[in-house]
């Protein structure tokens, strides 16, 4: 046998019965358990759970009837075979033993072979029915993995499909007026303006299907100066949206932030660009947005506050889930991607990000990454921050 032995829980008011079945299954390297009397024969049900309970019939105070009625009743030893032992035989008893739950019934005096059959045939069936359910869990959780990642491709489809057709349609619009009618110079450029517009939409789009795709494929963290690194990489945003939102940089970090840290400098980029990109779709325009950078312990914090139209409560739980789009959305272009890609990168770099918002008056993300120094790079005196 492999593993722990089995565990036999025997409750019988007579020692002398106790020995007698002690001295049988002993034989077979069970783990015996006894109890002789049913108050204190549960508990130990409840606290070692048992993989088979031989019950004698008829005892003081608590007979077997009621104390099986009891075992069946509970969650946690309703599913252990339960056999009755009994001087007793008669049809009627037999019938009422089954009836309360019992899978087996051994009549007194004892049979060395009966008992140790009886008991290994019913062990053995509990844990054949074990690996079933074992297998029946698999299996479901197998069908339920299947059916997520049918649903997660059929909302996909439908998303992408979607968001293609809408700049594709634009595009499709612009063109057609450029070839039949005839406009001016500015004219022609402000359609062929919409056109670079949705083009670069479709590009984000793209980018951000692809970047779902490959996360988690490679994590690679480099030597980063995280001060020169985290201001030109915010400028490099903000200039996009220079015309439309006017962006405030804040640092709260120490001066003797100077030292080099581990980041995946790919992976940060996804991460503000998206938080920014979200920040500026999210509210209005020339509206102000705050990006800080701080140290917290030992955490790197990077946070971007808007004033927009804010997250609902019932949705802020379910933003970072592919697909996922608030309530509050449904006028502005979207797949549910953006903040998908984000909670990957940050678990890649097992760190977390947390969510403040209020509907009306903006959104705050506050990005926590792990304070590793790059040791190679920094002298010892320069270590503490």
């Amino acid at each position: 046998m492999f593993g722990e032995p089995e565990k036999v829980l025997i409750i019988d008011d007579l020692k002398d019965n106790l020995r007698l079945l002690t001295s049988i299954l002993d034989s077979q390297n069970y783990q015996i358990l006894t109890a002789q009397n049913g108050i204190t024969g549960i508990a130990i049900a409840q606290q070692q759970i048992p993989d088979l309970i031989l019950l004698d019939l008829l005892m003081p105070e608590m007979n077997g009837l009621e104390i099986c009625q009891i075992l069946k009743q509970d969650q946690v030893t309703r599913d252990i075979p339960i056999i009755f032992i009994s001087a007793l035989s008669t049809i009627s008893e037999k019938i009422e033993a089954f009836s309360v739950g019992a899978v087996d019934y051994i009549s007194k005096p004892f049979d060395l072979g009966e008992v140790l059959a009886r008991v290994e045939t019913h062990l053995r069936l509990r844990r054949l029915q074990q690996q079933l359910e074992q297998k029946t869990i698999a299996l479901e959780a197998a069908l339920a993995q299947e059916q997520e990642l049918s649903q997660m491709k059929s909302n996909f489809i439908s998303v992408v499909s979607h968001e293609f057709r809408t700049p594709l349609t634009a595009i499709q619009s612009s063109v057609e007026l450029l070839k039949y009618y005839e406009w001016s110079r500015e004219e022609q450029v402000e359609q062929l303006q919409q056109i670079l517009s949705q083009v670069d939409y479709m590009k984000i789009l793209m980018t951000d299907v692809l970047n779902l795709n490959n996360q988690g494929e490679s994590f690679v963290p480099e030597s980063t100066a995280i001060v020169e690194f985290w201001h030109s990489l915010v400028l490099e945003i903000i200039y996009r949206y220079r015309k439309s939102h006017s962006i405030d940089l804040v640092n709260k970090y120490p001066a003797s932030l100077s030292a080099a840290v581990m980041l995946d400098q790919k992976l940060v980029r996804l991460i503000m660009n998206n938080l920014i990109t979200n920040a500026v779709k999210y509210s209005p325009p020339d509206s102000l947005l705050i990006c800080s950078l701080a140290v917290m312990g030992e955490w790197i914090v990077m946070t971007v506050k808007d004033f927009g139209i804010g997250i609902p409560l019932a949705d802020q739980a379910q933003v970072f889930r592919r697909f996922y789009r608030g309530q509050n959305v449904s006028d502005f272009p979207g797949t549910g991607l953006g903040l998908a890609i984000v909670a990957q990168c940050v678990d890649l770099h097992r760190g977390k990000i947390e969510l403040h918002s209020q509907l009306g008056q903006g959104t705050t993300f506050e990005l926590y990454l792990p304070l590793v120094i790059d040791q190679t790079a920094v002298p010892k005196s320069r270590l503490a921050l």
